[in-house]
C-alpha cells in the first residue's frame, strides 16, 4: 500500500483524519499548481455526488487568481515590465509598435527574466511572433494631452475653411441630413394625412353597403 508523504517542497492545506496529505499546493514558475490526493471517480468515493463539490471547486480556482491584477492600461512613457521565460527572452527579441528592438533592463533568476522599459510611442510592444507572442502590451496616447473629443460646430469648420483660402474647400451635401439628425423631422403632418386617408377609404367602402342594406 502505497502512502502518499509531504516533500516540503510546497504546503499541505488540508489532511485525511490519519494525517496523510489530502491537497497540497506548490508554486511552479509564475504559476501555481494543486496537488489532489484523491478523485472525484465514482468507484473511488462519492465526492462528486456531494452538494458542496461543485461549489468547492469554484471557490479552489478562484483563490488561484491573484489578488490584485495588474493595471491593463498603459500611456506613453510609462514603464512596462514583461516577466517571461528565460529561454523565450534568448530565443525572441522585445520589439516596439514599429518592430524594432527595444533596450530593456534586464533582471533573471537563471528561469525567468523581466525585462524592464519605458513606452516611447504608442502600439503593441511584444516578445515572439506577432500570432502567437509569449508576452505582449498595449501602450496608448495620453488622452490628458493628445486627445481632444469636443464636438466642432459645422459653421466653425466652413468659417476656418474660408479663412485660409475661398477655394480650399465647400460643403458638397450633407448638410440637410445632419440638421434632421441633430434636431429632428418633423413627421406628424404625415399621421393627419393617412387618417383623413383610412377615413375616406371608409366611406367610400361602406356607403355602398349602406345602400345596398337600405338604411
Amino acid at each position: 500500500v502505497q502512502r502518499a508523504l509531504p516533500t516540503e517542497e510546497g504546503e499541505v492545506i488540508l489532511h485525511f483524519a490519519d494525517g496523510t496529505p489530502a491537497l497540497g499546493v506548490s508554486e511552479v514558475g509564475i504559476g501555481t499548481a494543486i496537488f489532489c490526493n484523491f478523485t472525484p471517480a465514482e468507484l473511488s468515493s462519492n465526492l462528486a455526488r456531494q452538494r458542496l463539490f461543485p461549489a468547492w471547486m469554484q471557490e479552489l480556482v478562484k483563490n488561484l487568481t491573484p489578488e490584485s491584477l495588474p493595471d491593463a492600461t498603459h500611456e506613453v512613457g510609462a514603464s512596462l515590465a514583461a516577466t517571461i521565460w528565460q529561454a523565450d527572452f534568448e530565443k525572441y527579441d522585445l520589439t516596439g509598435p514599429d518592430g524594432s528592438a527595444i533596450t530593456a533592463k534586464v533582471t533573471g533568476d537563471g528561469t525567468q527574466v523581466t525585462a524592464v522599459f519605458e513606452a516611447a510611442r504608442p502600439g503593441l510592444y511584444r516578445v515572439g511572433p506577432a500570432r502567437t507572442p509569449v508576452w505582449q502590451e498595449a501602450v496608448n496616447v495620453n488622452a490628458d494631452e493628445e486627445s481632444d473629443l469636443r464636438g466642432i460646430d459645422p459653421g466653425e469648420l466652413e468659417s476656418r475653411a474660408g479663412a485660409v483660402s475661398p477655394d480650399s474647400g465647400h460643403f458638397v451635401k450633407g448638410a440637410e441630413e445632419y440638421g434632421e439628425v441633430t434636431s429632428g423631422k418633423p413627421v406628424f403632418h404625415w399621421f393627419l394625412i393617412a387618417l383623413a386617408v383610412l377615413l375616406l377609404c371608409e366611406m367610400l367602402l361602406f356607403r355602398p353597403l349602406q345602400k345596398a342594406s337600405g338604411h
